[in-house]
């Protein structure tokens, strides 16, 4: 595609089984990511991936390294058939969450077995620090400005839940004790909440809740965390809401996202000054739905590639393109 682009990248909770198996099975590239990701954890993630059971793929260990897995070979398969590399100044990089490891590989500021290997680390900090049932809440309705004012009024009965997600005008996510988020949910009718839906994450992501996680991380990180490098072509963090390419900062933006929340919208109303195309890599669409939520009017082209077939309609819509 002639036009500049915004790759996207997702995070925990989209993972399925048998993921990117198609991708696998027909693309050589692909099976090179595979591999090389297997490689960088030390065991077959592979076969967790590609089996129909989903309570493996469950397990932040598995499913951080995984989604980044497919997500990379989607990327690389598509370079590959166009004979091109979209790593390059005029394109963007981003990542919801942990998507933002996979969006600065991506970008050319981290290899592929270094971002698989941060990542592994990463998930087994989270496992080893989990010492209460917690999770993610994702509030449909009500504005920030409400969500925010239930957060403080139950935090004034001793109920703490935190706001980790800024995902759309229409959706933000919370993090909390299990306890808490029956709470809230009991209460967010009155904070003009339409529907609360429980996430697939067994973690308060991007709370204070994992602090002890992070610690944990930045210590243990340190070594892979030193191979960064300045991106080639623009990452752009949605926990920082803004641009960065200098190393030192990108791993600070790294350790501190563990605890700190997402801000997908404002980032998206940022890119919205410069771009109207955003291609999510990753195994389904949810980043897609979110950043055309996030958009006011028509003028803006959002899909998703996760299989053979979202592959064969991007290349088919790129030959189009090129030949007008």
């Amino acid at each position: 595609m002639g036009h500049k682009i915004v790759f996207s990248f997702s995070g925990q909770g989209s993972q399925k089984p048998l993921m990117g198996k198609d991708l696998y099975q027909q693309y050589p590239e692909a099976r090179m990511v595979f591999e090389e990701v297997d490689q960088a954890v030390g065991y077959r993630l592979t076969d967790v991936i590609f089996d129909q059971n989903p309570s493996s793929l469950g397990n932040t260990f598995h499913a951080q390294p995984a989604i980044m897995a497919v997500s990379m070979a989607c990327l690389r398969v598509i370079e590959k058939r166009v004979d091109t590399t979209y790593i390059n100044k005029d394109n963007t990089f981003i990542g919801h969450s942990v998507g933002e490891y996979t969006a600065l590989c991506a970008a050319g500021g981290m290899d592929l077995y270094s971002a698989a290997k941060l990542l592994s680390i990463r998930g087994a900090c989270i496992n080893r620090y989990q010492t209460k049932s917690t999770g993610m809440m994702a509030l449909i309705g009500g504005n920030l400005a409400d969500i925010e004012q239930m957060v403080v009024d139950l935090r004034k009965s001793k109920v703490d839940i935190f706001i980790a997600n800024d995902n759309s005008p229409e959706q933000v996510v919370v993090s909390g004790l299990v306890e808490n988020l029956h709470r809230a949910e009991e209460a967010s009718s009155k904070y003009n909440i339409k529907k609360c839906i429980a996430l697939r994450v067994g973690h308060a992501f991007h709370s204070p809740l994992v602090s002890e996680a992070a610690v944990a991380f930045q210590e243990e990180s340190a070594t892979e965390m030193s191979k960064i490098s300045k991106p080639i072509g623009k990452f752009f963090s949605s926990s920082a809401v803004r641009f960065e390419s200098n190393p030192v900062e990108i791993k600070k933006i790294l350790l501190q996202q563990i605890t700190a929340p997402i801000l997908w919208r404002q980032s998206c109303l940022i890119l919205f000054e410069t771009y109207n195309r955003f291609i999510e890599m990753g195994p389904n669409n949810a980043l897609t739905s979110l950043t055309k939520r996030c958009f006011i009017g028509d003028q803006i082209f959002c899909t998703n590639v996760s299989n053979v077939t979202d592959i064969d309609g991007f290349l088919s819509l790129r030959h189009h393109e090129l030949s007008q």
